[in-house]
């Protein structure tokens, strides 16, 4: 059965909506739409502008995104060291607390399980982990003294260039947050513009499937993808070690790949890594177009997996 693939991503509805205006154009009176956008009050001439202001709400949202993504890079140039440091030295305060492991909970150490230690994993507890070990050598009073500064001496370590690299990466940190809550916002001024958009363009694309049952090809010269399997495309779900890659075939043409993990992923069109690639983030999503019917996709990342999902034909 001849079904219509509308894009789930805003590059292809930005060039459906596109497509379906510069037809409409092209008819003029004699175009079969001007019933159906007179009975729901459609024009759409005001859709290309929301198109378009959508446009430039997509271009802040990448432009923070990327933003976001730079200060979070500078906030781990600095504070990955600081974090090689604290780990080190809550690993020199077990060694001294053997057997009494619970003590170190006096450092703002997490200990399960007897002795297991557990980290944070986000940057926030991670600074305080910090302060609390910073604070908890401080607190010793003569006679008593901090089992930590031999360590530190041998080991080159200052705590108080650890706190200016700190206070530095946490302000990189709150930049980063900034240009991703504008990123946020950006996608829902987006999405208020180009959603209504998208509803319009459903229900001409429904519309003219009716129409031109038994020639859907007449479709395409609106930028609406049929697919005429008798079974509809499904998503599969992919999971990449980390360095490694994949090769998937019979993607469907008109439907989407989305990055659902945590690394940046590379999308090659064919079944090599030859030619160009496409970098898709966390998150995004890419357009399956003409070109993409196979597809090999590689994590870039040499510290996590990878996770995305594209529809195919089976």
């Amino acid at each position: 059965m001849a079904r219509i693939i509308y894009p789930e991503d805003f590059i292809g509805q930005q060039a459906l909506t596109v497509a379906i205006k510069k037809k409409f154009d092209a008819d003029g009176v004699s175009s079969p739409l001007i019933p159906l956008l007179a009975k729901n009050s459609i024009d759409l001439d005001d859709d290309a502008t929301a198109c378009i202001e959508a446009g430039k709400q997509e271009a802040a949202r990448l432009s923070n995104k990327r933003q976001s993504e730079n200060y979070i890079q500078l906030r781990d140039i600095l504070f990955l060291p600081v974090l090689k440091n604290m780990k080190g030295e809550i690993q020199f305060l077990k060694a001294f607390a053997k057997p009494n492991y619970k003590d170190l909970g006096n450092w703002g150490v997490t200990v399960i399980n007897t002795s297991k230690i557990v980290y944070p994993a986000e940057f926030a507890k991670l600074t305080k982990l910090f302060a609390d070990i910073v604070t908890q050598n401080g607190n010793y009073i003569l006679p008593a003294v901090s089992p930590l500064p031999p360590y530190l001496t041998k080991q080159n370590i200052d705590l108080t260039v650890d706190a200016t690299n700190i206070a530095l990466a946490t302000d990189d940190d709150k930049k980063a947050k900034d240009s991703a809550t504008a990123s946020e916002e950006a996608t829902q001024n987006r999405n208020k513009n180009q959603n209504p958009v998208n509803a319009h363009n459903k229900l001409m694309g429904d519309f003219m499937m009716k129409l031109c049952k038994g020639n859907e090809k007449e479709l395409g010269e609106y930028g609406l993808t049929v697919y005429n399997n008798v079974k509809a495309p499904k998503d599969r779900t992919s999971t990449l070690k980390i360095s490694s890659q994949i090769t998937n075939r019979n993607v469907t043409i008109g439907g989407v790949l989305t990055n659902l993990g945590t690394a940046d992923i590379l999308v090659y069109k064919g079944s090599s890594t030859s030619g160009t690639s496409t970098l898709v983030h966390p998150g995004e999503m890419l357009g399956m177009t003409a070109g993409y019917s196979t597809i090999t996709v590689v994590n870039s990342s040499a510290l996590v997996s990878a996770k995305f999902k594209v529809k195919v034909s089976e």
